[in-house]
């Protein structure tokens, strides 16, 4: 089905039909990628509620409330044609019927032939079904799925829609799902001019070579706000395109305020675009050792205060008791005046740094740079610029990104990589991210940076931004290679999942002992989730079974627990083991909701043990006892009344005395 014909659905489904009957509240969605198009929207293209997508040969209509898919499986309807108009595209013309798959639990199951899938997304699945269905897709099937969101999330407390399967299966057919309440009237008629937009990717695309439209720059700032400030799948070129070439009047100042409605509109939805922006650009250039650059400032929005960097090495090793590379090899200089010159005596990758990071861009023209080898998951053309770039670019260091996270490394390590291989690999250390996200209850809000260093500034590798790792990672014959997908799939990267679990970790409940221990909650929930590497016993716990027997045999001192990270780690193996990872996410989020204001280490341990203890149903006192941890008497009374988990493992069993409360 091409794109001319995929156009007209809206009016094959409403094809002598004026309105679909309202079912209770709707939900809202956004189609985002050019596979979709919307169908039918409420009162305005920003209220979509129907979406038809093609999933490979297949076809599929996605519905903003989980009652419509029972309007296809009864012949009780209000909207008899517009089923029978569904049932006409879906099957291509065919004399095929609806069938429910909403109490099945494998596609095995299910009849393929001269049949359309029906399925309410509350009635969840599993990945291995959902994999299955779009596959049944992708071959040519064809489904009808539909949700109320919000009611969802009301029926699911302290979750979120990542944690839902059918956002999920959405995510992949290209629509998203939002929190939003419609607003439509009843019944919902039929307006094509509210669904010409097609969707989000169509819509940046239009803003191209129309960037003052302003029902475009609506209907873009409406999906932002929804997903929470950013535009996940979405090329950002054309977006930053219109935010550096906006004129004066659609750019607000103290001196010369904007009064003209349309100029306001325009200018609030260019803010929201800009704070969708990533804060520091790496343009794709490199500079060489010892030749000046110019930097010609053009234009700016937003705060002032930006500033170039020279070289992604940016760690200070004048406090290092040895030095491996020159101290201070990063150059950063304000970009205080229309055009700045800077040098570097050791080159680097040049990178615009914004004031705060958000809310602000900037237009200059380069002088005397090298174009080096750059690669953005985000970008449609990718693949081409790649092969472009692997065969011209000089530059020295590569940026190479995800959507989540970045790697500076060696250019040399990356170019005998093809596209196919960069967008496979980066895909798995934008599910880490994300799975780090979806333990903890949080959204990636900015990409985390991965830095090669010959010497970081502390250990082997350090958290913080930028992440900072030793060379030996960017060799593509090391086995630890960042990019070794074969390795990473089987034995994940424990050094890296780690301290990336570090920009993760919250004070509340990382208590005196706890930095590298706590950190280690999301390497082994990684390991699990993405590599399947169980947390009982992970390889890493099982080279540290001795510490943890001695350190129990020797009387369990809390102090020597806090100065020991690869035994202290055991416990929160434990939990993971006994009561899964689900109940941590509960736990993760009871914080991430309440934000406690624990200011001393035995309060956030007392919180610990009795948001743990509450959540599972079962007292945990004798367990963190067993283990050394000190309770203060008021939470040993308060969960007096929870049963206890009989917990009997190679470490209670050394001294089972111990364990009780």
């Amino acid at each position: 089905m091409d794109d001319n014909e995929f156009d007209q659905v809206p009016q094959i489904l409403f094809e002598d039909v004026t309105s679909l009957s309202k079912l209770g509240t709707l939900g809202t969605l956004i189609p985002m990628t050019n596979d979709t198009r919307a169908v039918l929207c409420g009162d305005d293209s920003k209220n979509v509620v129907v979406v038809a997508t093609r999933v490979g040969n297949g076809r599929c209509l996605v519905f903003a409330h989980n009652g419509y898919p029972g309007i296809f499986l009864t012949n009780d309807t209000k909207d008899k044609g517009f089923v029978e108009n569904c049932r006409r595209w879906l099957s291509r013309e065919e004399d095929a019927q609806f069938e429910s798959i909403n109490a099945t639990d494998s596609m095995d199951k299910v009849k393929k032939s001269e049949t359309i899938l029906v399925w309410n997304g509350h009635n969840n699945k599993s990945d291995k079904f959902m994999d299955d269905l779009c596959i049944y897709l992708k071959e040519g099937g064809a489904l009808v799925c539909g949700v109320t969101a919000w009611g969802w999330l009301q029926g699911n407390k302290n979750k979120l829609l990542s944690d839902f399967p059918f956002a999920r299966f959405c995510d992949y057919i290209g629509v998203k799902l939002v929190d939003n309440y419609a607003s439509c009237a009843n019944p919902i008629l039929f307006r094509s001019e509210l669904v010409k937009f097609k969707n989000i990717y169509q819509v940046v695309q239009a803003l191209a070579s129309e960037p003052n439209n302003v029902e475009n720059l609506s209907i873009v700032e409406s999906a932002i706000k929804k997903l929470g400030g950013t535009l996940p799948g979405v090329p950002l070129e054309p977006l930053q395109n219109i935010v550096l070439n906006a004129g004066s009047n659609v750019t607000p100042v103290s001196s010369c305020p904007i009064k003209d409605k349309s100029c306001r509109q325009q200018s609030i939805s260019m803010c929201t675009i800009l704070c969708a922006l990533p804060g520091i650009k790496a343009p794709g250039y490199y500079v060489a050792a010892g030749i000046s650059i110019q930097i010609d400032i053009l234009k700016q929005v937003g705060a002032t205060g930006w500033s170039a960097r020279v070289g992604c090495h940016s760690d200070d090793l004048g406090k290092c008791d040895e030095l491996c590379r020159w101290p201070c090899i990063s150059v950063c200089k304000p970009l205080s005046s229309t055009s700045v010159r800077i040098n570097s005596a050791f080159g680097g990758l040049l990178f615009l740094q914004s004031p705060n990071g958000e809310s602000n861009s900037i237009s200059v023209k380069l002088q005397n740079v090298v174009l080096t080898p750059t690669y953005d998951l985000m970008n449609p053309n990718r693949a081409t610029s790649w092969e472009d770039l692997r065969g011209h670019a000089q530059g020295l260091w590569a940026d190479v990104a995800g959507k989540h996270i970045v790697f500076n490394l060696p250019s040399k390590s990356v170019l005998h990589l093809d596209s196919a291989q960069l967008d496979q690999v980066l895909h798995f250390w934008d599910g880490l991210i994300l799975t780090h996200h979806e333990l903890r209850g949080t959204t990636s809000v900015r990409r985390e940076r991965i830095v090669c260093d010959q010497q970081p500034s502390a250990g082997y590798m350090h958290s913080g931004y930028p992440i900072v790792t030793h060379m030996d990672v960017s060799d593509p014959k090391n086995e630890g290679f960042l990019f070794n997908i074969d390795i990473l799939k089987k034995k994940g990267a424990w050094g890296l999942f780690h301290e990336i679990g570090h920009n993760m970790q919250r004070t509340w409940w990382t208590f005196d002992g706890t930095g590298e221990v706590t950190t280690n909650i999301f390497t082994l929930h990684a390991m699990d989730a993405i590599c399947h590497l169980q947390p009982w016993i992970h390889s890493w716990l099982q080279d540290n079974v001795k510490r943890a027997r001695e350190y129990i045999q020797s009387g369990s001192n809390f102090d020597q627990w806090k100065t020991n990270p690869a035994v202290a780690l055991f416990i929160y193996a434990q939990l993971a083991r006994e009561f899964g990872w689900s109940s941590y996410k509960a736990v993760f989020r009871q914080y991430e909701q309440t934000q406690p204001n624990l200011t001393s280490n035995q309060e956030k341990i007392d919180r610990w043990i009795t948001t743990f203890s509450h959540q599972v149903g079962y007292n945990l006192v004798p367990l963190f006892k067993f283990w050394g941890f000190p309770i203060s008497q008021s939470t040993i009374d308060s969960l007096h009344d929870l049963p206890i988990q009989q917990i009997s493992d190679e470490f209670i069993q050394i001294a089972p005395e111990r364990y009780k409360v």
